[in-house]
């Protein structure tokens, strides 16, 4: 009997050697790294999921200035600022990313509209002696001595 239990206490002892050890000696380090907010630097691309409605020229708020959307209905990317004079906040065609433009075919350069597809009405076209000229549909004002 002294000997089973001499036998149970050496052998409760051993395997409480190997598991205190086994802890102690295998201890592991465990790093995380998040990237919320995004880290500071480049982009080789972002994307703006488009919006489902037409936000361009539409209000937003104080809290919302600066922040960039695409809009997607306009093809736009749109920025929330303040109107200079006004002090509201509307989405307007972000700097760089007008919604008119001049756009150059074969017959010359004009001015289109983004928003309606639409050529507008002046532009500088080539006429059939093959020089240009300023071509406008509508009215003409002109102020100034010419030469």
């Amino acid at each position: 009997m002294k000997k089973n239990i001499f036998l149970t206490l050496s052998l409760v002892l051993l395997v409480s050697t190997f598991l205190f050890s086994y802890v102690s000696f295998s201890q592991e380090q465990i790093t995380l790294t998040t990237y919320y907010p995004s880290p500071h630097g480049s982009f080789q691309e972002i994307l703006l999921n488009p919006t489902t409605g037409a936000i361009l020229n539409a209000s937003c708020s104080a809290e919302q200035n600066g922040t960039i959307r695409f809009d997607g209905v306009n093809q736009t990317i749109v920025v929330c600022a303040t109107t200079p004079g006004a002090g509201n906040f509307i989405w307007m065609a972000a700097p760089g990313y007008e919604t008119r433009y001049w756009v150059r075919d074969a017959n010359g350069i004009h001015a289109y509209d983004v928003q309606t597809g639409q050529y507008l009405n002046v532009g500088i076209r080539r006429n059939s002696s093959g020089t240009y000229e300023l071509d406008v549909l509508g009215c003409v004002h002109a102020s100034g001595p010419c030469p």
